[in-house]
């Protein structure tokens, strides 16, 4: 969510996905206290289709995604040889 902050000068729209509404609020309403515009949309981008409504979302709101930073990640600690392929899948 920093990456929103550290274009004030930005003139699209900042679309935010997130799994906390309340802190991911907090960074919405500064880009817009800061005069730029953002929108909040709260998915699970490791579901094919929550990704795609962000992404329908996204583009109803500003025409299209410029600039896309994936910032997502999961993790299954273990060695490389314990994991499962399901397991190597998820996290990949």
């Amino acid at each position: 969510m920093i990456y929103a902050i550290g274009f004030p000068n930005f003139q699209g729209i900042t679309s935010i996905e997130t799994d906390n509404l309340e802190e991911t609020e907090k960074v919405v309403q500064e880009i817009r206290k800061n005069g730029g515009r953002a929108e909040l949309f709260q998915a699970d981008v490791s579901k094919e289709t929550e990704a795609e409504a962000l992404i329908d979302f996204t583009c109803d709101k500003s025409g299209r995604i410029d600039i896309l930073v994936n910032n997502a990640g999961v993790t299954k600690d273990g060695l490389l040889i314990n994991m499962s392929v399901d397991d190597w899948n998820y996290v990949i």
